[in-house]
């Protein structure tokens, strides 16, 4: 049961900290008490639960009812956060298979969607990275495909070029 406070606090200051990645808890809060005597206590839920910390870590995207009071139990009107997030870190992955037996001319066009732009591209398991998303002269093999957003959110993906069989043993007839 939240009490009603007898007496209140100047409004307070926060600074909030939005999730970097889609679905991660990178968020936070930080309360800074403007008026009222020392020692404070902070609430993100509207004075359901106090803790003595101004700061609040480990934040979801969801909107946050930020409270303080003071050691006379004067406490601040609620100010509403909103966390956000991103959407999430996507890629349309379009493959051209190798044309003829042991030839090099596989394409693998990467073009990322939601995180943060800009994107940049790894064939090779993220050992490098390019911001052009067309790899080409390919050879038929696996590839290890990550994407990467401003955030630093990574994206993962395995996919496999293609080629024809070796033809060998043709007869012709004349």
């Amino acid at each position: 049961k939240v009490e009603e406070s007898k007496c209140t606090l100047p409004p307070h200051t926060v600074t909030p900290t939005n999730i970097a990645c889609h679905g991660d808890n990178t968020g936070s809060i930080t309360i800074t008490p403007v008026g009222g005597i020392a020692p404070f206590q902070y609430s993100i839920d509207n004075g359901n639960n106090w803790q003595s910390s101004s700061i609040f870590t480990g934040l979801g995207a969801d909107v946050y009812n930020t409270k303080e009071k003071d050691i006379n139990e004067c406490s601040s009107q609620v100010i509403d956060v909103t966390l956000t997030e991103p959407a999430a870190l996507d890629c349309n992955i379009t493959l051209t298979h190798i044309t003829c037996f042991d030839e090099h001319d596989g394409k693998i066009e990467l073009l990322g969607t939601g995180g943060v732009p800009p994107y940049y591209y790894s064939i090779d398991n993220g050992s490098s990275y390019q911001i052009n998303g067309l790899f080409e002269n390919l050879d038929a093999v696996t590839y290890q495909i990550k994407v990467k957003d401003a955030n630093n959110c990574i994206i993962d993906y395995t996919r496999t070029l293609f080629e024809p069989d070796e033809v060998t043993n043709l007869s012709f007839k004349i």
